[in-house]
């Protein structure tokens, strides 16, 4: 039963998972064993960015920009006995660059597309994503938000050789500097 992949529509799911692909690429994940649903994952937001390369600093008159309301193309483009892959197309339109001393974004707008891959794998509660970006967008952070409605005090994030746990959390002295 865990093992057994099945696919119907836009909803992907195996014996511990099920997930539905939305009509703006977003997806609702539940999970089987306990019966909770998390809706409104895998949402992009857009925002401009005044930082160097290394870190984010926010525009003050910003436009953000997210896919809540795109149409997004969605495709079932491989499913097998081991995994399902969906593969799901959108555009944003974002403003092109910073402008009036990097105080606000142009109204100029430049197309973003958006290519995601969503494999869900039989007998596994992973779900994973690889991401196509074409940017021909400047001074912006593109990130993908999945809320899921509770906190932790740290988070896992891959590094060169391995997992590094990290704090959640902004130490803000000296965020000037």
């Amino acid at each position: 039963a865990e093992s057994c992949l099945s696919v119907n529509g836009n909803v992907i799911e195996n014996g511990l998972v099920r997930v539905a692909v939305q009509g703006n690429g977003s997806i609702t994940l539940t999970d089987k064993e306990s019966g909770r649903s998390y809706d409104g994952l895998h949402i992009f937001e857009d925002c401009g960015d005044a930082g160097d390369t290394y870190n984010f600093s926010p525009v003050l008159h910003d436009t953000v920009v997210t896919s809540h309301d795109a149409e997004a193309e969605i495709e079932v483009t491989q499913q097998g006995a081991l995994s399902a892959t969906a593969t799901m197309r959108l555009t944003l339109d974002v403003p092109l660059r910073l402008t009036n001393e990097d105080q606000e974004r142009t109204a100029e707008t430049v197309a973003l597309p958006i290519i995601t891959r969503m494999t869900v794998y039989a007998g596994s509660k992973r779900v994973d994503f690889v991401t196509e970006v074409e940017n021909e967008a400047e001074d912006h952070r593109l990130r993908v938000l999945f809320p899921v409605g509770f906190r932790t005090e740290h988070s896992y994030a891959e590094s060169q050789f391995g997992t590094a746990m990290r704090p959640n959390g902004i130490d803000t002295t000296d965020w000037q500097k």
